[in-house]
């Protein structure tokens, strides 16, 4: 599968070293907005071509799928570009910005035959066939909790005045959307959507939420997300049930688990993740079929419900 490239960061970087390791995959042409840009793109990811023109990315025909990466709020408009013009999209999470942006572009892609994706890199882990088998021993579930905060290589800069764009809201930025969409995955994917939802936050002046907290009410348990870009902590995910718990880690993309039964002593499973962990989803997206791919595109889908719950009651405001 020839892929189009959107977007020049470490997460691109990350990605097409990965996908690399894939036999079906190829780098058809990077797009950035600088043409300057753009071929350095080329030259560092192996592509045939380069662009500075998104529309003539979207209309290449020697590409198949497009990979985007660029700032949240260009997700569902760039999406939009590529369905329309025949191609098959895998994006970065979040997908899009609000569930109903993705809504739309869910029945847009099914209109047209073509796959549409979030890379949503520990969905497609082979973990959950485990943990799920876990969940099953460890009795009646009453608590899970799943944290993300890890301190932003930005945030000391934006500390000095200097406003890189992950600390703009304006491109729809954030704790929430950046590393919270992780939490509210992993909760989702595990436990569906909950009852209730109750959600705080914090914001850095002028700028976007810095770190917050989601209570998922699931009626007898509750799921707790905490997640920050302006603090570390060094903590598993656990789900505890009355017969036992599991921890999980690190968290979200783990490494093993280890299941406690009480009055029993544990046991450790590692798990077995290829060395580029993101080429789990990008073999995901190449060989799944369409229907396969609209299991994903749910979970998707209500976890972005969900986030818009949180940022409604946190007082998340984009330009949607």
């Amino acid at each position: 599968m020839k892929f189009g490239i959107i977007g020049s960061n470490f997460i691109v970087d990350r990605f097409v070293l990965s996908a690399k390791a894939h036999h079906d995959f190829a780098v058809e042409c990077c797009y950035s907005r600088t043409e300057k840009q753009a071929i350095i793109n080329k030259e560092k990811y192996g592509a045939n071509s380069y662009t500075n023109d998104l529309s003539a990315l979207a209309q290449n025909p020697d590409i198949d799928a497009v990979y985007i990466a660029s700032p949240n709020k260009f997700h569902a408009r760039q999406i939009e570009l590529m369905l329309n013009n025949g191609k098959h999209v895998l994006c970065e999470k979040p997908i899009t910005s609000n569930a109903k942006d993705f809504s739309y572009l869910i029945s847009l892609a099914q209109a047209k035959g073509l796959k549409l994706m979030e890379a949503m890199r520990p969905l497609h882990l082979p973990i959950f066939d485990y943990i799920n088998d876990a969940i099953a021993k460890i009795g009646k579930l009453r608590y899970a909790h799943f944290p993300y905060c890890q301190y932003s290589s930005r945030y000391d800069k934006f500390k000095n005045g200097i406003v890189e764009n992950a600390f703009n809201p304006t491109f729809h930025n954030g704790a929430l959307l950046d590393i919270g969409v992780y939490c509210v995955t992993w909760a989702e994917y595990l436990f569906g959507i909950p009852r209730n939802i109750n959600a705080y936050g914090s914001f850095l002046p002028q700028s976007i939420d810095a770190n917050g907290t989601v209570v998922m009410d699931y009626g007898d348990m509750q799921a707790v997300a905490v997640y920050s870009k302006v603090h570390d902590m060094d903590s598993p995910c656990t789900i505890a049930g009355e017969n036992g718990q599991i921890d999980i880690y690190p968290f979200p993309i783990p490494q093993q688990m280890q299941m406690k039964l009480r009055g029993k002593e544990p046991i450790m499973k590692k798990f077995n993740i290829h060395e580029y962990d993101m080429f789990h989803e990008l073999d995901a997206f190449i060989n799944l079929d369409l229907d396969e791919i609209k299991k994903y595109q749910q979970h998707s889908l209500n976890t972005l419900f969900i986030m818009d719950k949180v940022r409604q009651l946190v007082g998340i405001d984009f330009e949607l």
